[in-house]
């Protein structure tokens, strides 16, 4: 365990070993570190102590979150690949002090082994695997809650209106089914239309087609008579 009280300093040489931390602050005093990669978790958090959490991103770009207080419930960060540097600050006017422990995954630590620094309640399982957070800042069980739930009503509109399309589509496609069934049910049922005959003039038959039927009914006139 290592104690620190000083104006303003940078903690070298920080390992796996150098956990837990505690830090003494006086007032107006800054103390930087930086924790290897894993996860971070801040207890005894005093009002007034600001900080600045600086990561690099996956796309190796150095980014700033912060500053934090404790009211707005974070507990921590986490980062599976890179270092974090946390930069404390006491903008109070009283002595406080805070304790910071580490650990490669959330459960590689007892993190409520600190005798007089609690920390905030959180989701234990929405945190198991570092690996797959969307940010590295650590909330409390509340803002974690909110924004599990969130997600999960996000997953679930979106699963709907998936669900709603896919019927609608089924729908019409058996709408368009079933009308062509139906035009194939009435073509079967009255048949072919009729073909038009040429030979017939507005229902009559034309004089070059008299059936032999009726050229052997019809008289045939006598020369001899008149």
């Amino acid at each position: 365990m290592l104690l620190l009280t000083l104006l303003s300093i940078k903690i070298p040489n920080i390992n796996n070993n150098s956990f837990p931390l505690i830090l003494f602050f006086d007032p107006l005093d800054k103390i930087e570190f930086s924790a290897p990669p894993g996860i971070a978790i801040i207890g005894g958090w005093p009002d007034k102590l600001e900080v600045n959490i600086e990561i690099l991103n996956k796309n190796g770009r150095s980014v700033n979150y912060g500053p934090f207080t404790n009211t707005d419930g974070v507990f921590g960060a986490a980062n599976p690949t890179n270092e974090m540097i946390f930069q404390f600050y006491n903008n109070g006017v009283e002595r406080s002090t805070v304790a910071i422990n580490w650990g490669q995954n959330i459960s590689d630590f007892d993190y409520q082994s600190f005798e007089g620094y609690s920390v905030e309640e959180f989701d234990e399982q929405f945190y198991k695997d570092i690996n797959l957070l969307e940010e590295p800042i650590l909330y409390s069980s509340m803002k974690s809650s909110f924004s599990w739930y969130l997600f999960v009503m996000f997953e679930t509109i979106m699963g709907l209106l998936v669900l709603i399309i896919f019927c609608i589509d089924c729908y019409c496609c058996q709408r368009c089914c079933h009308t062509k069934n139906e035009s194939d049910k009435r073509d079967e049922h009255y048949g072919d239309p009729p073909s038009p005959n040429y030979g017939e003039i507005g229902g009559y038959a034309s004089p070059n087609q008299v059936s032999d039927e009726d050229s052997d009914e019809m008289p045939i006139a006598d020369p001899h008579i008149v």
